[in-house]
Parts: C-alpha cells; structure tokens; sequence
C-alpha cells in the first residue's frame, strides 16, 4: 500500500534565506518560497527527508544548501522555482554552518564537535576532515571567510568561549589544529556568532541573555577587504571588547550584522534593532508565543524576515529601523498663558487644534498651525466643573445643568458662536456625540437626554430633544459610552458601573424609557470605557482589561465572546474599528499609552506619559498619530508616525504547543477541498482556522477566529452537531478544570468562494465548582482543586441515544487528572450545565475518555463510555438508565421553561432515580446533600483474569434522606486491563457481527486489540485479545479506527503507522502496512474526517500536520 501523503504543515520557522524579492524558509523538512511583495507562498519543496532544516546557506549564483541535524542538499533557484539535485550529503554529526567555497561545487560544514568537513558536492565525495584542538561541544559555528586556504571558523562552545581556528593554523603533537583566539566574558553557552567585515567586528549571543561585540584590529593593515586577509593576520589579529549589551528578556538566539544596524531575535519573542554605539533603536515584537526561531535580511538591507514558534513569517522594513526620525516621537508643552488658571480638561478638534478647559471657565484653543492660543471664551460658569465632547460643534455641560454648543464657520479668524440651553436642574454628568447631528447627555438621576441638531440660526447651532431615557441606579450614576447600533433601532450604553444597557431607540418621548436588557458589571467596577458598533456588531470596552464582542438578534444584545488583549494591559479607554477588519485597541500600560493592533499582535505606538489619565484625546490622520494630555497641570502634545512596519507572510498558529485538533466542516470551491478545523493550545488560545488552497495549489491556513476564553492551558475539546441553531458546539477542557462552550456557525457563501464563520461562548465553569450548591459556595466550605485539569472529552446529543428526547440537551464526559470521570447533561436553550454523574474508580488521572454504540440482538442501540487512564485500565461504563431517569424527571421541564437564557441554580432535588436498587449508578439527586463520589474502597473487584474484570457492590447504600439519594456505587460494567501504564489514545469500534473492538495505545510503546461481546443479558466477556509491545520507539498518543481491517496510530517518536488487523477465532492479529515520519515533534493529539474518496489524518503538537490517504487504497 502507498505511503500517506503530507498535504500540509506547519511549525517553528527553523531557517531563513532571502533573494532579492524572494523569501525562502525552512520549516520542518520542507522548504518554503514566499513572494514579498504580495505574500504569496510560490512553492512547497520536499528537501530533506525526515529531518528538520536549520539553514540556508547561498552561492549567490543560485544554488543553495539546505542543511539540518546531520544531513544537506543542493537546490538550484531559478527565477521564482526551486528545484532539488540529487546532491545529498549524511554527515556524522550535526551540521551547525555551511559555506561554499570559491572552487563550484565545493562545501565546508562546521560540526558539533567542532570539526570541519570539506565536501565536493559534485562527486558527493568527503574531500578532508580537520579537527580542532579543543575538542568542546558546539552550540553554534559561523564561518567568515570563503576561501578554503583562508577559511576561518567562530565557534561558540558550550564552555561559554567563542573560538576562532583555521584549518591551515598550527598543529600540536596530536595534528589537531589550535586556536588562534579565544574570546571569553559570556556566563552561558554561545547560541549564535557573526562577524562583521566592515567594521571588523565579532559579536555573540548567550544563554545569560546578553549580546557581546569584540573589535578586532589587524596590523600593518589598510584594506578591509576580507579575502586580503591571510591565516598569519588572522593569528596576528588583537581583539578589544567593545559592548556589552541587554535587551532582551530572555535567551538570545541570533543577531544579524548590518552595515549601520545589529538585529538581534530571542526567546522573548523581541526582535531588538541596535546601532552600533549600542542603543536599541527599535523593539519590534508581533511573534506570538516564546521564541523567534531565525532570522534573515536582504542584501540591499531594505528589510528583515523573521521565523518563530509560532509559525508566522513577519517581514520587517528596515528604512524605518534606520531612521530614527521617522518614528521619533515629538513632545512639547503647549503654552496657554495665565500664569494663576491651570486647564482641567483638554481634547483635540478638527486635526489642528487643542481645546482646554481651564479651572476658572476659560474655554481655550490652541492652534498647531502658527502655534498660537486663544480664547473663545470667558464664564464664572463654567468655573471648576466642565465637561467637553467634540465633533464639527462643542458641546460643554456645567454644574448648573447648562449645555453649551459653541461653533464656527470659519476658523481662520477664530470667531465663534455658542447658544446655552438649561437641561437639569442639577450638574450635566456626561456628553456623547451620537453622529454629527445627534448628541447625548447624562444628568441627575440618571435622566438621559438625547437632541439632534436641527438647523444652524445666525451662525448658532439649534437642538431638539428626541429621546428621553432612566439611567438604573449605581453609585457612579452616568453614561460613560455610547453608540447606536447600525439599524437605528438600539441605544447601547455603557455606565460608570461596569454595565451595558440597550434601550429601543425611535420611541415616543413623552417618557423616560427604561432599558430592555442589561448585562450587569459585565466589566467590573472600574466602568465601561468605549462602545462601538460595526454591522450587526456591537463592541464594548473596560478599564477590566477586556473587550467583549456582541451581535443584534430579535432587538436583543447576545454576547459572544471576551477577549483579554495581553497580560499587565487593563486599562483599555477607546476601541477603533478599521475598514480592513482590525481593531485598535487604546489604553494605558504601567507609564505609557498602547497603541495595539489586534490582527498585527503589536503595539503601534508606545508613549511614556505618566500612566492613566483621565483626560487625554488621540487622532490618527494620514499614518500621523496626535495624542495630547495632562500632566502636572501642563498639556503635553505628543506626536509620532504610525507605522506598523510588519508584513505578514505567513500567518501564526499558537504560540506554544498544540494540544488537540478537531475538524469541523468540509467543502469544495472549484473542485476543491476546504476543510474548518480547530485547534486549542497551552497558550490559552483556540483558533478557528481554514485549510483552503491558493492560486499556486498550495494549501494555506488562514486563522478565523481567535477564542480567549480560557485563563491557563486548554487541554482537549469536543464537537457536535448543534440541534437548535445549527453550526456547531465545541467543549475546551484544561488547566483549573475550566471547561468553555462555544457554538460556531459556518455558513458556506458560493458565490464569493468564501466561508462565513461566526462564534459565540454560551459558558465558562469549572467543572469542581458545578457540583456545590449556592450555600456550600456562599460558606466556602469546598475548596476546588486549581490543579485539576480535564483531559480528555467527549460529547453527543441526548437525541442520539433516546430518539424522543428534547434537541437541545447533550450528554458530556469528562475525563480529569484528579482520578474522576464526570458526566453532565448540557442544556443549549438555558446554557446551563447539569452534573449527573461522577465516578473515582481509576483512582489515578484519567488521560482519555470516548463513547460508542453497540447494537443489540432487539434492533436497539446501547450507548457506552470508555474511559483509561494511568492505572493502564480501560473502563465501560453504561449510564443509560441513569439518562431515562433524567429524561422523565422534572429537572428536564424546569429547563426548558427557564426564560431569557437565565437560569439561576441546577434543579437537581427533582431528578429521581427510577433505576432498580441494584443499579450500577451514582446519581446526584440534591446537590445541597451531594459531596463526593464514593471511593472505590467500598467495593470489591473480582478478577477474571485476562478476560477482565466484572464490578459489584460490597453493600448497597439506601438512602437515609428525604431530599437525596446517596451514592450506590462508582463502578463501571466491565474493565480491561489494557497496557502497563497511562493508556494516552483510545478507539472503538462496532465490528459488523455485533462486536466491539477496542484499540488503545500508550506510555509503553504498545498498540493492544481487544475484541469484546457484549450479550443481550448484559454479560460482557473478552474474547480475544493481541498486543504489539514494541508499536512505537516512544510513548503512543493517538489511535484511531479506520475500520475493521486498518488502524492508525501516531507517536512522539514522530511517527505515524498504519496497522493491518485480521480478526481471527483466536483473536485479532496485527501486522504493520507502512510508516511515515510525521515532521510535528511532541504528537499530542490525531484526528480523522473522510469524505466519499480521501481519507484525512491532522496531527498536532509543535505545529500541526495534514496527512491524505485515498479511500480505495485502506481496503
């Protein structure tokens, strides 16, 4: 049979190379051609098997040498094509630096035990083999020279010294070349060395996050010519340590020597730009995730690529880095004159003009043109207490309940006209523009205002009132936000409260209208800060470090998602909406203003100014950012060009390592495949993500959607059909048992060859905390476990099992690390999350946990889960009975009449077990009385040998309450005891004579079959059983079924095996069919989906991988 065949991957950038306008990266063992000017990838090339590329080494005559690990290639580039030689070398050790010679065809290789190997690439013929001295492993090598006579080698070792040696320096005794220089002062191992021709200089990156320059002086030498430079000045050479430099967080992994700039990448995902005195010109950071894996710039040093671990290549503009005065920020106090007034409030107007409210009621304007202030005017009014909002009017409030509207035709001569109007009988709170002709205010008791600017009467802008609106009490009672949703029919507002209401908009006024819907404190105490609108979407910011995504349906806002920007960044002021779909994020940051691009992952604009400010105003025209403030009673103007000086050519995955990959969706676009896929990751994210094919063929990964729920490490997920609205619902499980649900829509548009996707998060628990009741959490009398985590899940509709069953509950397993498998009935309609059953009879962590339906000799299904966990046991559990129960209970009726998507608290004192008394359940009937599950301490597990185990009671419980059921038993129906230990893939499948085969894999490297008989007494026996011991070099994390015949697994040996399974009377027998290298390390997670010709296999782990095998070739 064929081998599978990688369609797709995607993982650390390892390698960088760029010619001219072309961009060349390795990634895994294949090699990648971008086009920088419209981002295209050109072309995917296969280069070397089964190793992961390091570098990209040039002759500048197009050929290239991709090397990794211990192998290299020869690939010629022609115009935008590459193609591979034949040219294929196996070294003996790791190859750290390639350079070819001045002789075609010739090739040096830098080795990790600082060994140089002299290669003829034409005869693929190992021309010599020299050896240093000093025998030290190498943590990086660099050549210098190009010359064979003269080649010079920098190596850094793992003794924290850079060396410098030649193949043509003295020999000792032994015939091993010495070292000419040694350069020390690193506290680390050297990860990285380069030398800069023009300037003389060497320079290293450490371990202790430090960058080290060295300038060499050669005597009796003019020229700077490198190839003029033989082996005696080489040795002659004398070396000054010149910088010692941090900037850097964390491990630096590279630097890039420049003619007037150093660019250095690390562990931080920074990449820092210095001039050579030193100074950090630029930090550039856009990589998510902890490592900046390469880097590479173009000859003509117009701009740099860096590759991370995060998957992404990010093109840099060098020009900017340059020239320091292109982004220069530009500070000045602006001068407003009375030496006894102070201004209290400043905003920007109309691109050129900095208003200030002083403290005696002075309305000043200050002209950036000629730099002159003046004033509009003077009102005791306005003394001490005045609040400002801009558009083509001003509109300011006072104490006195005054609203004022000051406006001028012509600004040139700075002539104004304002018209007063008395609209409280107490202080105006707040003003907010609607649009250009409609505005909004806040007064005493929460009374809300809104006018529209009707005509303008000798020079003097009219309003009328059209909307009166009641404010709900809080104790800082005013709108602090507002906007009208796109369709004019809602008011959304956002008060100091951390509160969003929704008020119809276009009724009478001849009341005060109170809102429709309110989501309390939904951003804390500190207030909302901004809400903005875009189509049928409404977005809301807050001072919480948050901002929260709402859609219109039915006049009603429904939430659908949270998203926290980046750690230590809360206080968010203002959100901005741009035309191509990103948003820009406002806000303050310990001492400066942020600036931050969503879609970039970047900070634009960082300005130290103090820290928060309550007034501030920023306008962006032209790429030029205005940002003004107050501070120390001084109005400060700073500006600076906006420049997101990043292109991206390659979009990024997560930032660490992805944990699970589920697909969600497939379809075609001209005949070809585009699949909707998920992925979740310990970097807390999930991403909705399309595998669609470009103009060249080659399939690309565009990310959709980016969830944010999760605040530590999301460990699995679980999907299914959503019966109500469609789409799907997908469960992420992980760290701090927090398990979220989402529903995704996707909606395929034909006609523009696109796929619309939407989500939204009906709930975030966690799981320890569902079972306590309102008074066990209002006494903290149970403290959940934060280092519980939940493994694995699973998840089907409850219509799936019981056909007359409601469509909006689903039935859910949670394996978790605490030793527990918890079963919950999810209600979609109420989102509410019910537990039902709870079960430690692993008592060990649970790794992997699945259900399957058996057929029965009566035409009926039984529904069964599987768990296993590190005790090497595979558990069947049946809680079919313990569902029957919870479908004729009122607890179903309480859900479905809960109204408005409240639901209070879990109705479980009406659940009632209708089992038998012998029944093999633990049913929660009151959660006021329901603790724990018992342990298996109470029960007693006979053995039948190889055959399994069979589970019964020691004693039956009986229930000693009127208001709960206690605990009967914890055990499942049958166990078998699989492998040695942790049990990490698991899959079963129904066999067409009734059967059930079980395939499981894990920490012991081995692959077991078991063929088990499930009888319609419910007698359960193994009737075969067949172990592979040696499946894998390492521990086994995925299986899956193919069908009766095939079965796939994958390793964290990087391996993915396809095994032939033949059912025989005495058993089922394995034998391997074929094995692929799999370019992911760490596999964590396999997951299949077919459709009527191809069979498609996603690994995930450092990166995720598309594996494609055709149908017709697993039969």
């Amino acid at each position: 049979m064929e081998n599978a065949e990688c369609i797709y991957h995607t993982g650390p950038v390892t390698a960088l190379y760029v010619e001219g306008t072309y961009i060349i990266a390795g990634c895994g063992d294949y090699l990648y051609l971008y086009e920088s000017e419209n981002t295209q990838c050109l072309q995917r090339l296969s280069a070397l098997t089964c190793t992961r590329i390091h570098g990209i080494r040039s002759d500048n005559n197009g050929q290239l040498c991709a090397f990794g690990e211990k192998r290299a290639c020869i690939v010629t580039m022609d115009t935008n094509t590459l193609s591979l030689t034949d040219r294929k070398t196996l070294l003996q050790d790791l190859i750290w630096d390639a350079q070819f010679l001045k002789v075609k065809g010739q090739i040096v290789f830098a080795l990790a035990h600082n060994t140089i190997v002299k290669w003829d690439s034409n005869n693929d013929q190992i021309m010599d083999i020299v050896q240093c001295e000093e025998n030290s492993i190498l943590y990086c090598a660099r050549f210098i020279t190009s010359s064979w006579e003269n080649l010079i080698l920098a190596a850094g070792t793992v003794t924290n010294q850079v060396l410098l040696w030649s193949p043509y320096t003295t020999r000792n005794s032994s015939g091993l070349c010495t070292v000419m220089h040694r350069f020390k002062g690193h506290q680390g191992v050297i990860f990285s060395v380069r030398y800069n021709t023009q300037r003389q200089q060497i320079c290293s990156v450490s371990d202790d996050r430090s960058i080290r320059i060295w300038q060499l002086t050669f005597p009796n030498k003019v020229t700077m010519a490198i190839d003029d430079l033989d082996i005696e000045d080489w040795t002659g050479c004398q070396s000054t340590p010149l910088h010692v430099l941090y900037g850097h967080s964390a491990r630096v992994w590279d630097i890039n020597l420049l003619s007037n700039v150093m660019i250095s990448i690390g562990e931080d995902s920074l990449c820092c730009v210095w001039n050579y005195s030193g100074e950090v010109i630029q930090k550039f950071k856009g990589h998510k995730g902890k490592s900046i894996w390469s880097l590479a710039a173009d000859k003509k040093e117009q701009f740099f690529v860096t590759g991370g671990g995060d998957t992404s290549i990010r093109m840099w503009k060098l020009d900017v880095a340059e020239n320091q005065s292109v982004n220069m920020l530009h500070s000045q106090s602006l001068p407003f004159p009375d030496q006894n007034d102070f201004v209290r409030v400043v905003s920007l107007w109309k691109s050129n003009y900095v208003l200030g409210i002083t403290d005696e009621g002075s309305l000043l304007i200050h002209s950036l043109i000629d730099n002159k202030t003046s004033v509009i005017f003077k009102d005791s009014n306005f003394k001490s207490y005045t609040v400002i909002a801009v558009s083509h009017v001003i509109a300011l409030g006072n104490i006195k309940g005054t609203l004022r509207l000051v406006y001028s035709e012509n600004l040139t001569d700075k002539k104004f006209s304002w018209n007063d109007y008395d609209i409280y009988k107490g202080k105006v709170l707040s003003i907010h523009w609607l649009s250009e002709n409609s505005l909004l205010t806040t007064g005493p008791e929460g009374h809300i205002h809104c006018y529209e600017l009707s005509s303008v009467e000798n020079d003097v802008p009219m309003m009328t009132l059209i909307q009166t609106f009641t404010l709900p009490y809080c104790k800082q009672r005013w709108v602090s936000a507002v906007t009208l949703s796109t369709d004019r029919k809602s008011l959304i507002c956002g008060d100091r409260a951390g509160t969003v209401h929704v008020y119809r908009w276009g009724e009478q006024i001849n009341q005060y209208l109170d809102p429709v819907q309110s989501f309390w404190k939904i951003h804390g105490k500190t207030g909302v800060t901004d809400v903005c609108s875009a189509d049928n979407t409404i977005y809301t910011a807050g001072r919480d470090g948050h901002y929260r995504q709402f859609t219109i349906y039915n006049g009603q806002l429904m939430l659908l998602n949270s998203n926290r920007v980046f750690k230590g960044f809360d206080w968010l002021d203002k959100l901005e909406l741009q035309p191509d779909g990103d948003i820009y994020i406002y806000g303050f940051q310990s001492d400066s203003f942020i600036l931050f691009s969503v879609n970039n992952n970047q900070k634009l604009v960082k300005i130290p100014c103090g820290g928060g400010h309550r007034t501030w105003d920023c306008q962006i025209i032209h790429n030029k950012i205005s940002f003004v403030y107050l501070k120390v009673r001084e109005v400060v103007l700073c500006k600076t060009d906006l420049h997101t000086n990043q292109l991206i050519l390659k979009e990024s995955l997560h930032g660490r390592e992805t944990t699970c990959i589920r697909h969600l969706y497939s379809t075609e676009f001209d005949c070809k495949p585009c699949d909707i896929i998920i992925t979740c990751s310990e970097d807390t994210t999930v991403l909705i993500s399309s595998l669609t094919y470009n103009e060249k063929g080659i399939l690309k990964l565009s990310c959709l959607h980016t969830l944010r729920d999760h605040i530590s490490n999301v460990k699995c997920m679980a999907s299914c059909i959503s019966n109500i609205h469609g789409g799907h619902l997908v469960f992420t499980g992980g760290a701090r048992a927090q398990l979220v649900i989402s529903r995704i829509l996707i909606q395929k548009e034909a006609d523009l060859y696109d796929i619309k996707t939407s989500f939204q998060t009906l709930k975030s628990c966690h799981l320890n905390e569902e079972w306590l009741t309102r008074k066990q959490k209002k006494a903290k009398s149970f403290r959940s476990n934060p280092e519980t985590r939940i493994m694995d899940l699973c998840v089907l509709s409850l219509k799936d099992i019981v056909s007359d069953a409601p469509g909006h509950f689903y039935v859910l397993g949670a394996a978790c690390s605490d030793g527990n498998i918890r079963f919950f009935i999810f209600s979609e309609t109420s989102k509410n999350l019910i537990p039902l059953y709870y079960s430690a009879f692993h008592d060990h962590c649970v790794l992997r946990i699945t259900h399957t339906f058996v057929s029965t000799t009566k035409d009926s299904r039984r529904l069964l889960f599987l768990s296993a966990g590190t005790d090497g046991r595979i558990a069947l559990w049946d809680i079919s009975k313990l569902l029957l129960s919870f479908i004729t209970s009122k607890t179903i009726k309480v859900v479905e009449n809960v109204e408005n998507n409240q639901f209070n608290c879990t109705h479980l004192s009406n659940f009632k077990d209708t089992s038998n008394s012998d029944s093999k359940y633990t049913s929660i009937a009151n959660v006021d009385e329901a603790n724990t599950c018992t342990n298996s301490e109470n029960k007693v597990i006979s053995s039948n040998g190889p055959e399994g185990e069979k589970c019964f009671d020691k004693d039956l419980v009986n229930s000693n309450s009127d208001n709960s059921v206690e605990d009967k038993s914890c055990e499942p129906v049958f166990v078998i005891p699989s492998l040695q230990s942790g049990v990490n893939g698991l899959g079963s499948l129904q066999l067409n004579d009734g059967r059930l085969l079980i395939a499981s894999g894990g920490d012991d490297n081995a692959l077991v079959l078991s063929v088990i008989s499930i009888q319609e007494n419910n007698n359960i026996t193994i009737e075969g059983k067949c172990q592979q011991i040696s499946a894998h070099a390492a521990q086994i994390t995925g299986v899956q079924i193919v069908n009766e015949n095939k079965v796939l697994t994958a390793s964290v040996d990087q391996r993915l095996c396809l095994w032939d399974v033949c059912l025989q009377d005495s058993g089922p027998e394995i034998s391997m069919v074929w094995c692929r290298f799999v370019n992911v390390p760490d596999i964590s997670h396999m997951e299949l989906w077919q459709n009527e010709n191809r069979l498609t296999i996603g690994l995930s782990g450092e990166g995720i991988s598309i594996y494609e095998v055709e149908k017709n070739k697993l039969s």
